[in-house]
């Protein structure tokens, strides 16, 4: 797999995901116990993304919205 098509991959995976623990998900630790392999791919996956920072632009994005939402609520 050539490293366009890794990221397609990932960021699918990641899409799909997040949409399914918005809305049909009740229980999203029981959920990603019963589907998740430690060690397998997404395991993996997951492993490379926060070694190699990716979520740091999320993280520093929502840290952002909450100070300034924690801001407005303390007006």
């Amino acid at each position: 797999m050539d490293k366009k098509d890794a990221i397609d991959c990932v960021c699918l995976m990641n899409g799909a995901l997040s949409h399914l623990m918005r809305g049909e998900c009740g229980d999203i630790e029981g959920f990603m116990r019963e589907n998740t392999t430690p060690g397998g791919r997404s395991g993996f996956a997951l492993c490379f993304l926060r070694g190699s920072g990716a979520y740091a632009p999320w993280a520093r994005a929502l840290d952002q919205v909450y100070g300034r939402f924690y801001q407005k609520r303390q007006r």
